[in-house]
């Protein structure tokens, strides 16, 4: 930092100490102390005086400045580039300027056009936040679990869980800020390309999808086929213990229980049984409304 005296901080100050009463700031200029403040002697110009100090901060924290600059995520130094060299001179003079713009803004942070205006606009604007938020550091090392209890992390293979599938391929101001879902069908795969800060997970980069990561298991939504092929497997192979070397090693305890321990029943086979019974119960009231 440069001495208090001359330096940018020190300049403000002197200037806010100069103007006092009803003295302008443009009066101080004209008696004789422009070069205090880096205005040009002779004709001063406010605009002057503050590009000067504002030119001194700048100087007095060049390392920092480009230390913060080099912190960008490649991604949001490609997208900053992107957005400055957007012409809006060339496209205002187009037949539908507002939606042109739009196209324009979203080409240059990798937004794809959604099926309504109202759609592509949320989803503009929660690309944007993110890049806001993600574009001068890393992601955070907080781990945000998803509804199966498990970290939701970069590169997995996700599914919405049951009590937000409702929510895909919803739109308007109404889930503004709460998730951005269009583009997204019920069922279906979804990766993960980034958790951020917040828990706020993008799942589909095609369509900017997102939602909070504890609206996701990495449990795939049950159907009728699954359901089916499992009524034909082994207990062991359905709990997945088959390698096991005893029932210590059981990979299915859920809450310190066994399958039979959950069930109250006498074995993990006929565990196996009342867990697809439940499965089906609970796929045709998703289904078919029945009961669950």
């Amino acid at each position: 930092m440069a001495d208090k005296d001359t330096s940018g901080i020190g300049m403000l100050r002197k200037l806010a100490e100069d103007v006092y009463g009803s003295v302008s700031l443009w009066a101080i200029l004209k008696d004789g102390n422009e070069a205090e403040w880096g205005a040009n002697v002779g004709r001063p110009k406010l605009s002057g005086a503050m590009r000067s100090i504002a030119d001194q901060i700048e100087r007095e924290h060049v390392d920092e400045l480009a230390a913060a600059k080099r912190g960008l995520t490649g991604e949001a130094r490609v997208a900053v580039e992107r957005l400055r060299a957007v012409s809006h001179d060339e496209v205002l003079k187009s037949a539908n300027p507002d939606f042109d713009i739009v196209n324009e803004l979203c080409a240059a942070v990798g937004v794809s056009r959604l099926r309504t205006y109202t759609g592509t606009l949320d989803a503009l604007g929660e690309r944007i936040a993110e890049l806001i938020e993600h574009g001068g550091k890393q992601d955070a090392d907080v781990e945000w679990l998803g509804a199966d209890g498990l970290p939701i992390k970069a590169g997995e293979t996700v599914y919405l869980d049951d009590a937000h599938a409702d929510m895909v391929g919803k739109i308007g101001s109404e889930y503004y800020g709460k998730c951005g879902l269009a583009g997204v069908v019920d069922g279906e795969a979804l990766t993960v390309s980034r958790v951020g800060e917040s828990g706020t997970t993008r799942v589909k980069e095609s369509v900017a999808a997102w939602c909070p990561a504890s609206w996701l298991t990495h449990t795939p939504p049950d159907t009728q086929a699954l359901i089916d092929d499992d009524k034909g497997k082994m207990f062991d192979v359905y709990w997945g213990c088959r390698t096991a070397v005893n029932c210590l090693d059981c990979p299915a305890v859920v809450d310190g229980k066994h399958p039979d321990e959950r069930y109250g029943v006498v074995s993990c086979e006929v565990a196996q049984g009342m867990d697809i019974a439940r499965r089906q119960r609970e796929l045709d009231a998703k289904t078919t409304g029945g009961e669950r």
